[in-house]
């Protein structure tokens, strides 16, 4: 992609409503908002459904009193909803005592409560307690779960790697872009060759190489004053 120019002529917004106003008017190519126009269900362009309630997480042996561990309840829970086919698993009003990540690997499933201030989890161990301490880069000693990762995690198994990192594991590769792309662009180009591997509601992953001077980072995050941070020893080489 090329972020050429992507923040030497923005000035720097000291109000939210100037800066939203701002990115609001031009979202695609915002210099540090992401446009977000396409999160959501089916891209935001379907309302959400309104799933049935396929099981209960009391049906599967949960407390729900604060005290007593549901973790291997709701992991049954999950699993019952997914050889179902999807559905909603409904947890009643309670507090839930968790101690594991909940992995939710199936599409069709959601998890439902009773209501606000009704229906709680109480996660009693952090990622480091259940995955181990994981530094980001090379110098900085806080852990990456402090922006990556969650104590629910959605997405089916290629999407946890290994080492734990909430991505999609490199498979293989469909195709190189032949000519760069700026910020907004809704099109890439690619070898004709290579084009006849893609197809209609595909899901691909695009991974930007950064180079050596950690400019790509610089250019993502947009604003002036970033550009004294320094990208080379944090050690970050690749951006999905």
């Amino acid at each position: 992609m090329d972020h050429s120019n992507s923040w030497k002529d923005y000035a720097v917004v000291t109000d939210s409503v100037t800066l939203w106003n701002e990115y609001a008017a031009a979202a695609q190519t915002h210099t540090h908002i992401p446009d977000c126009s396409f999160a959501g269900y089916r891209y935001s362009e379907q309302t959400l459904p309104d799933m049935p309630i396929v099981v209960n997480v009391k049906d599967t042996g949960a407390a729900g009193d604060g005290q007593r561990d549901d973790t291997l309840a709701f992991k049954r829970a999950i699993e019952r909803a997914a050889i179902l086919g999807g559905g909603a698993i409904f947890v009643p009003e309670g507090e839930y005592l968790l101690s594991d990540i909940l992995y939710i690997r199936h599409s069709g499933i959601v998890m439902r409560g009773a209501g606000r201030d009704k229906t709680k989890l109480l996660f009693v161990k952090s990622l480091t307690d259940i995955l181990g301490p994981q530094r980001f880069g090379v110098r900085r000693q806080s852990s990456q779960y402090a922006w990556c990762g969650g104590l629910i995690w959605v997405g089916p198994p290629a999407s946890m790697t290994k080492d734990n990192w909430e991505r999609w594991d490199d498979k293989e590769i469909l195709a190189s872009l032949t000519t760069p792309a700026k910020r907004g662009a809704m099109t890439v180009q690619v070898n004709e060759e290579d084009a006849g591997k893609f197809a209609p509601s595909m899901a691909v992953k695009m991974t930007w190489d950064n180079p050596s001077d950690h400019s790509l980072l610089e250019a993502i995050a947009g604003h002036e004053r970033m550009k004294a941070t320094d990208w080379v020893s944090d050690d970050i080489t690749r951006m999905s």
